[in-house]
């Protein structure tokens, strides 16, 4: 049975200030910055078509909950910004998220899927480096307290991923969406 490399996320918007950064990055030759940004919430890797399948199916248990706010803030590197490999921007998290992570742990955990079960770190990747540059720390210096926006999260996406030469390429497998309001509470509807 054929396995799918594959990760839940959701989708991040171009802020201005996003792209301003993306774009610096992308200028050094130095950073791979990939077409579209999202939020990795759980990365699974290789999962089979069967389990899949299963998860695509559960997915729509998600639509339960209310939609929430993502601001972002401030870039960064791991491991550090003396020798970066990869550069990111982090993210605040309204209320309603948690319980829609910890809904998507139970929904893997019960399926019996495998995933990165790394403590979660709210951020969005821009870019993975390539070769050293002084032009990535200064940017990183230069926006470390950076205001880049925010946004409101109404889907939630099972991802599929091919790795290329170029870099991963992601297509939506399936999206759970969100309800249109705040929720408070615990999320739900």
């Amino acid at each position: 049975m054929e396995q799918i490399r594959a990760f839940i996320s959701i989708a991040v918007p171009d802020t201005p200030i996003l792209a301003e950064i993306r774009e610096k990055l992308r200028r050094t030759s130095a950073v791979n910055v990939p077409d579209k940004v999202h939020m990795t919430l759980r990365f699974l890797g290789d999962v089979s078509e069967k389990k899949i399948k299963e998860l695509s199916e559960r997915m729509k248990d998600l639509e339960d909950h209310s939609s929430f706010g993502v601001s972002l803030k401030g870039i960064g590197a791991f491991p550090n910004s003396e020798g970066p490999r990869v550069i990111w921007i982090g993210a605040e998290l309204g209320g309603p998220f948690f319980a829609i992570f910890r809904d998507i742990e139970k929904m893997l955990n019960d399926l019996s899927v495998e995933y990165d079960k790394k403590r979660f770190k709210a951020h969005v990747t821009l870019g993975r480096v390539r070769k050293r540059s002084d032009l990535i720390a200064d940017i990183i210096e230069g926006y470390k307290d950076a205001d880049a926006g925010s946004f409101r999260c109404s889907e939630i996406h099972l991802m599929g991923s091919v790795l290329t030469p170029e870099g991963a390429e992601h297509t939506i497998i399936r999206t759970a969406h969100l309800a249109d309001n705040d929720g408070g509470g615990d999320g739900r509807k």
